[in-house]
Order: C-alpha cells, then sequence, then structure tokens
C-alpha cells in the first residue's frame, strides 16, 4: 500500500490531521485534535498493541464483549479502539473536558479492508473509472448549513470525551490498484470527481473541490491498494 495526503486551507480553520501509516503492517491511522493540541502517539500504540497481541493469540483477554454480527478483525479492531477511548478519556478528560479526537484506523488483511472510525473522513472506493461513496460522516456544519454562508468544520463525534464512544465499523472488499479516497470537508456532493480519470491523484482532486467551493478548508487522502 502507499499513501499521500494533501490540505486545502481557508479563512475557516481547521484542525491539521495526524498520519500513522505503517506499510509493512498496512496500517493507516488519523487522528485530528478538536480542543487543547494533544499527543495522541500513545493512543495509536494502545490501538496497534492491542490489535496485534490478539492476532498472534486470540485467547488474549479482551475486557469488551465481541459482537455477533462482527467478524473476528472486526471485534479485535473495535476493542483496540475503545480501549483507547477508556485510556484517552481517563488521562485527559476525566476531570475537565480538553480535548476530543476525530480518528480513523485501518488495516489490510488477504483481500479485505477493515475499519474502525469516529468522525470524518468520508470514504470513497476508486476502482477503474468509477468511484463509489462507502461511508460517510456528517458534520455540524452541514447539518446547520446556511444557504447564505458557509459554516466553519464542526466534529459530530469525538473520541475519547466519555467512558464509551459508538464506533463506525467498515469492511471493504478491496482489489488490486483500488484506490481509497479520504476526504475530510463539511460538503461532499457533488463526489463524482475523478469520473473521467483511470488513477485518482491529489492536485486533481483538490482543484475540482476548490473550484466547487473555494471558502470550505479540507484535507485529502489517497491510499493506493497493491
Amino acid at each position: 500500500m502507499e499513501f499521500q495526503s494533501k490540505s486545502y486551507n481557508s479563512d475557516f480553520s481547521k484542525p491539521n490531521p495526524k498520519i500513522f501509516f505503517d506499510k509493512s503492517a498496512k496500517s493507516l491511522v488519523i487522528t485530528s485534535c478538536w480542543g487543547h493540541n494533544v499527543d495522541t502517539e500513545p493512543v495509536v500504540e494502545t490501538i496497534q498493541n492491542f490489535y496485534n497481541s490478539k492476532l498472534k493469540d486470540k485467547e488474549f483477554t479482551s475486557p469488551f464483549a465481541k459482537l455477533d454480527h462482527l467478524d473476528f478483525y472486526e471485534n479485535t479492531l473495535r476493542t483496540a479502539i475503545l480501549m483507547a477511548n477508556q485510556n484517552f478519556f481517563k488521562k485527559v478528560n476525566s476531570e475537565e473536558l480538553i480535548s476530543g479526537l476525530e480518528i480513523f484506523v485501518l488495516t489490510k488483511h488477504a483481500s479485505s479492508l477493515y475499519i474502525g472510525q469516529i468522525g470524518q473522513p468520508h470514504i470513497f472506493l476508486k476502482r477503474g473509472l468509477k468511484t463509489n461513496l462507502v461511508s460517510t460522516e456528517p458534520d455540524l456544519a452541514s447539518e446547520y448549513i446556511n444557504e447564505k454562508f458557509d459554516l466553519p468544520p464542526l466534529p459530530n463525534k469525538l473520541f475519547g470525551t466519555n467512558k464509551s464512544v459508538d464506533i463506525k465499523i467498515s469492511k471493504i472488499h478491496c482489489k488490486n490498484n483500488d484506490q481509497i479516497i479520504l476526504l475530510k470537508r463539511s460538503q461532499v456532493f457533488p463526489f463524482d470527481f475523478t469520473s473521467n480519470i483511470k488513477k485518482a491523484d491529489l492536485d486533481n482532486i483538490s482543484s475540482q473541490l476548490v473550484t466547487q467551493n473555494e471558502n470550505l478548508p479540507f484535507w485529502l487522502g489517497i491510499l493506493n491498494i497493491e
């Protein structure tokens, strides 16, 4: 897998995502900090340590019950994020709400991508000339949008602000040469911005997004599947 990303800023402010990409482990973690800026490396380490330990030993103790509708990898990813959420809440926000995260975790096994996230990005799957919206995570700005003016990005769901958290788990069946396009932006549509090209690239998509609305900041990432 190969990963690259790009940000576009306008007059509105938004947090800069931190990227943790491990090509050899076929994993990608993206954190965006809202509130006071805090170190998110311990969050990533907690998730990766539990996840890898569970893969090595399926009898490894899990503090959370598994969900029947999720497979082994989905349950393991969910539990790892739940553990990290509890640790972050206890360390950062237990006495006073200081900071929250939007978090995206992806790992690849065989021909499947397993994804756990709280908040954005939106997820697109590009295969050849077709681009499909796989998952969307509206923020508060999109809910309170006004016809007269745009609103700055506002997160709808945050990791680490409570002891429990609602995690969105996705599973994508992928093929070689697929591309996963990740977009953090208040407005998604129109989203078919790659229909005329076989390989999406950052500059092409960025220019089209800016043309659609130059006032909206965004972060864009492209994961190439090999």
